[in-house]
């Protein structure tokens, strides 16, 4: 995606693969937001259905991070799509548990293990 600073993002089925490439927490809003809005139509775009966040790359987020996150969850979901993330530290682990998101997005140890739970017939 051009112009993407903080997140780098591919297709595989109908899902959007999203893998943040560093913590947004210290970078410039208006930079974050940006690649926000550009995340969104890419969904409004594409065909993908469901998004995958993965972690791979980053062993941290602070809450800059947690809202982009929601407004694509908010998005995939007005579309009857899911959102699920992967590959994360213990930290982050425990901050999404600590917001109760973890109950609301399921958590792949890996983007395989990701993607299967995002594409069950049954929704979250």
């Amino acid at each position: 995606m051009a112009g993407q600073r903080f997140f780098a993002c591919e297709r595989a089925d109908d899902v959007l693969v999203v893998s943040p490439l560093e913590d947004v927490g210290a970078a410039d809003q208006d930079a974050v937001q940006a690649d926000v809005a550009q995340l969104l139509s890419m969904l409004a775009d594409a065909d993908a259905r469901h998004v995958v966040f993965d972690f791979y790359s980053v062993s941290y987020f602070g809450s800059a991070m947690l809202e982009a996150i929601l407004a694509v969850w908010r998005e995939v979901r007005s579309r009857g799509g899911r959102l699920a993330v992967c590959n994360l530290s213990d930290t982050e682990r425990e901050l999404l548990a600590t917001v109760k998101f973890d109950s609301i997005w399921p958590i792949g140890a890996t983007r395989e293990e990701a993607m299967a739970l995002v594409q069950r017939r049954k929704s979250r």
